[in-house]
């Protein structure tokens, strides 16, 4: 139960979300705490987040057809988030451009900071951050219907109808899953399995870190090359990456204490495969999405990577730690992470439906275009 005390403290901390009496009691306090807390400051956003796109969401829908409906709803959607939070993160905004703006030595800038008045820096801040939107997209008459008098699918509606964008969406929330909660808690991982020092068990992640960004880059490269023989390429090089990251990351998992060298091994190709997905799936997304619903596709994975990945896989794995420990005798941690590293299985499954659909996918695209002919898919 410590993951829930650490989230409630993280709450409590971050929110006006009352944690009060005996469930504050319950879940006590220690500079410790504290720090053990931070594991479950994206459950926090995910949380805020929850409640902005539930507002946003009610006043958008029940306002209707309205021209001033999406104005509406975002002036209560950043009033709800300012009230659940109390201001806490306009209040740290003003004061970090109020400091830096106010001053270019340090020691001022830091005292600047600490005063609780707010300065012209600070309200400018404020102001921009609080009112500045990106334009509403508007409808395009090539997709309007007036004289049929049928109302044409939202933009989240017809990208979610898409089936290459629907499995993507599906695919990158499960693979980020495993990938978010592996990075959170690996280090401690290394630390009571492998015996590591935090030092040694940083230099190894570092090391890992490299591999990623190496992998990202080799995916993109490989993907540009694959594809001019198959289409399906686009889709077939992240599901290659998941199916070799995912051999990997359970080999390393369930490697017994004292083998750190091939552990090392297996950790950098974990790191090296997994990003595989990224490249190819945000290029296959600007590809078979309409340029008027492309920011919105991406937005949506991002969004959903976010929330299951970011918001979701640290507090489920130290949530299931906790409770594996009992029966395990203190090896929960690695079976735990090896329970949220299976979820890739379903990313590969989601990766596939979108290699099957992708081809006809990116003929529909493209039908229009005589200049674009795709190779054979």
């Amino acid at each position: 139960m410590n993951s829930v005390r650490h989230y409630l403290l993280a709450v409590q901390f971050f929110t006006r979300i009352p944690v009060t009496g005996r469930l504050a009691d319950w879940v006590g306090y220690s500079p410790a705490m504290l720090r053990a807390s931070s594991a479950h400051f994206p459950g926090v956003g995910w949380l805020v987040a929850a409640l902005a796109a539930g507002v946003y969401a009610a006043l958008h829908f029940g306002l209707g057809a309205q021209p001033f409906a999406p104005l509406v709803a975002a002036v209560f959607c950043t009033l709800a988030t300012v009230l659940m939070t109390g201001g806490f993160h306009e209040d740290g905004l003003s004061d970090v451009t109020d400091g830096l703006g106010g001053s270019y030595d340090r020691e001022r800038a830091l005292d600047i900071m600490k005063d609780s008045r707010i300065g012209a820096f600070g309200a400018m801040a404020l102001v921009l951050v609080l009112t500045v939107r990106e334009p509403l997209r508007q409808a395009t008459a090539a997709h309007a219907s007036p004289a049929a008098g049928v109302r044409q699918p939202g933009a989240v509606a017809a990208i979610w109808a898409e089936p290459v964008t629907r499995w993507l969406v599906i695919g990158v929330a499960f693979t980020l899953l495993a990938a978010y909660s592996f990075g959170a808690w690996n280090i401690a991982l290394m630390v009571r399995h492998h015996g590591l020092s935090l030092q040694q068990a940083g230099w190894i992640s570092g090391a890992s870190a490299i591999s990623s960004i190496t992998g990202s880059l080799v995916s993109g490269a490989l993907t540009d090359r694959m594809v001019r023989r198959n289409l399906r390429w686009q889709m077939g090089v992240p599901l290659v990456g998941l199916v070799l990251s995912l051999l990997s990351g359970v080999a390393y998992l369930l490697l017994p204490a004292g083998t750190l060298p091939i552990a090392t091994v297996l950790m950098v190709l974990f790191a090296f495969f997994l990003p595989w997905w990224a490249a190819p799936s945000y290029a296959a997304i600007s590809i078979v999405t309409p340029n008027q619903r492309r920011a919105t596709a991406n937005s949506m994975v991002l969004l959903a990577g976010a929330i299951v990945g970011n918001g979701l896989g640290p507090i489920l794995t130290g949530w299931l730690s906790d409770v594996l420990n009992a029966s395990l005798g203190g090896d929960g941690l690695r079976y735990a992470m090896l329970g949220m590293v299976s979820m890739i299985l379903v990313g590969i499954f989601a990766f596939f439906r979108a290699m099957r659909a992708y081809p006809q996918a990116y003929r529909n695209a493209h039908s229009s275009s005589n200049a674009l002919q795709p190779p054979r898919g």
